[in-house]
């Protein structure tokens, strides 16, 4: 990886999708690339950039690419609009890039 971030994610927001995870990274937003792809109606379950955020930070972290996919219950608890919640991740790697351990422990809170 050179640095520069081509995000592929089902969002109504390219532009808040890049500018979230610059901000996240620590990164100019012209170093991000965000490509959309059809997703029929997200009905504002798609603005929030929260499904890209993982794999990119993931991504930072390894300096290479990260494929990330949600099953369909995944991506209805963690998508918005919903509750706000906490989650703290705890992620195992090897030197080769393969992840052997992921820890998430998280918790919802009721508005």
């Amino acid at each position: 990886m050179n640095g520069d971030f081509n995000v592929w994610t089902s969002t109504q927001g390219n532009f808040a999708t890049r500018d979230g995870l610059a901000k996240l990274l620590g990164v100019s937003e012209s170093k991000i690339e965000v490509n959309s792809v059809e997703m029929g109606g997200g009905f504002g379950a798609k603005i929030q950039p929260l499904a890209a955020a993982i794999p990119a930070i993931i991504a930072s972290q390894l300096r290479r690419p990260v494929k990330y996919v949600l099953t369909r219950s995944d991506d209805l608890r963690s998508s918005v609009p919903s509750s706000q919640g906490y989650f703290e991740i705890t992620l195992g790697t090897k030197r080769d890039g393969t992840l052997p351990g992921l820890v998430l422990r998280g918790a919802a809170y009721r508005a």
